[in-house]
């Protein structure tokens, strides 16, 4: 199936020294494993925009593309909950001022680019309506990995197509 999902990020601990909040979209095309009915692993990928954080940081963004699995618990047979596990890479742009000065009038921002690893925890809570369309929200706990480590969380909403 098909699902397209709306993201709000906040970046915790360090990365919030970079970055602010976030917003973006996510694309996901997953396949159920059969005869694990439920279970299903796929591809996400997608754009996600971040306000810097100070002055001197303009903006970044993150570019993911992850293998992704997830197990759907379904109640009531329209109601589900989904935990889901993701991993991969990730192209990230930051524009900002590396001397972090305002010196005579402006900063001198300059955009660097880079593939960073990424992992992402989440769980999700849907409805479906028929086997063709459902609808759904959750948060995710995600992880770039620099250096040192940056997280953040992201809330989501988003839909599901099944054909």
């Amino acid at each position: 199936h098909l699902t397209t999902v709306f993201s709000y990020l906040q970046p915790i601990d360090r990365f919030r020294s970079i970055s602010d909040y976030g917003l973006g979209a996510t694309l996901g095309f997953n396949f159920e494993i059969l005869p694990l009915k439920h279970y299903c692993i796929g591809v996400e990928t997608g754009y996600w925009y971040l306000e810097g954080a100070k002055d001197s940081i303009r903006d970044s963004y993150m570019v993911p593309l992850l293998v992704t699995t997830s197990y759907r618990f379904i109640f009531r047979d329209r109601i589900f909950l989904a935990p889901s596990l993701s991993g991969g890479a990730t192209f990230n742009g930051i524009t900002y001022d590396p001397d972090g000065s305002d010196s005579g009038g402006g900063f001198d921002f300059t955009t660097e680019t880079q593939f960073e690893g990424m992992m992402k925890a989440g769980l999700f809570f849907g409805y479906m309506f028929g086997n063709l369309l459902s609808i759904q929200v959750g948060a995710e706990y995600g992880i770039l990995f620099e250096n040192r480590l940056l997280h953040f969380m992201a809330f989501t909403a988003g839909l599901g197509f099944r054909f």
